[in-house]
């Protein structure tokens, strides 16, 4: 019962608030994980700037494919976000309150 509830204030009361500063997150979170995705590239271009005088043949293709994988994930991170954050301003008291019951009663299941 207790579960049922944390998940009816859950969905009524905090998931709004919280998917609306998701953006900023998966900015974020995109951001880093592609900085550190691509300091192997940084220091093999610039090692190799310093012995050979020319950048790696294929340091720059890595580097463009992680480019290019961090936008995918960053469109689709926010598409998702701004679908969660229309979804979750809908949610009236019955869609909370049944939402909290099912999943309540799924987890009870589960566990």
């Amino acid at each position: 019962m207790g579960l049922a509830v944390g998940l009816y204030l859950f969905l009524r009361w905090i998931l709004h608030p919280l998917a609306i500063r998701l953006p900023a997150s998966i900015d974020l979170i995109v951001d880093a994980t592609s900085a550190l995705f691509l300091t192997p590239e940084y220091l093999g271009t610039t090692i190799s700037r310093k012995l050979v005088k020319r950048p790696l043949p294929l340091a720059f293709l890595y580097g463009e494919a992680v480019c290019g994988l961090a936008c995918l994930v960053h469109g689709l991170g926010l598409t998702l976000a701004d679908a969660l954050r229309n979804a979750s301003a809908e949610i009236t008291h019955r869609q909370a309150l049944i939402g909290g019951a099912v999943g309540g009663v799924c987890l009870v299941i589960l566990s």
